[in-house]
């Protein structure tokens, strides 16, 4: 029962620290085509997949 405890505890350690990654990946596509001024539809898919990502983590 422990052996499975430590795999979940590790498993979550990886996934927080990817979901970290996403939200901060988010933040910066966000605010540098905002900055820029690009257009949504050359960024759209790339946001769907983190925004998609993020809730699957």
């Amino acid at each position: 029962m422990n052996t499975n405890r430590g795999i979940m505890e590790n498993q979550l350690e990886k996934y927080e620290a990817q979901l970290v990654g996403l939200k901060s990946f988010l933040k910066e596509l966000n605010d540098k085509t905002t900055e820029h001024g690009t257009e949504r539809m050359h960024f759209e898919e790339d946001l769907w997949e983190a925004e998609h990502n993020i809730e699957f983590y």
